[in-house]
């Protein structure tokens, strides 16, 4: 159970026009983390999806690196979780698919931006091709847009 200090820890973004509250940022960054997991599968969540979950994760360090101590280490428990369970629904970009797809987006060297799906249509958009597929080559029936198409929904 999370404590009030973390769940109503304001975040705050300079670009942004408001805040968000740490335990809402988290939720955020589970569900997109769990649209990558193999349960999720086969999914219509693509590259941008992908682009969406690393850049929740890049607020989330900079919020860990800005809050104090007591939530800060409650964040790091919640965080080892997540990250534990990307890195479990990923596998290494050794080509450097995810930043290239990133452009003038990506930060610099998290370890997050080189980690690429290990199945469905975020990687086939990735690897250059619409139609979903595995880390084996196999393919998922049924998903298969233009690279770079993202979700009609957001």
């Amino acid at each position: 159970m999370r404590s009030d200090a973390f769940s109503q820890h304001r975040v705050e973004f300079p670009n942004d026009d408001g805040y968000l509250t740490l335990g809402d940022l988290v939720d955020g960054y589970a569900v997109h983390v769990g649209m990558f997991e193999e349960s999720c599968r086969p999914n219509d969540w693509g590259a941008g999806d992908l682009q969406a979950t690393l850049h929740l994760r890049d607020r989330l360090e900079r919020a860990r690196r800005l809050a104090p101590p007591d939530v800060r280490d409650e964040l790091l428990v919640e965080l080892e979780a997540l990250d534990r369970r990307l890195r479990d629904a990923t596998e290494d970009d050794a080509d450097g698919h995810v930043l290239r797809d990133a452009g003038e987006l990506r930060p610099a060297s998290a370890w997050w931006w080189r980690r690429l799906p290990v199945a469905g249509l975020a990687r086939a958009e990735l690897l250059g091709g619409g139609r979903a597929v595995t880390a084996a080559g196999g393919s998922l029936p049924g998903r298969s847009r233009p690279p770079g198409a993202g979700r009609a929904d957001g």
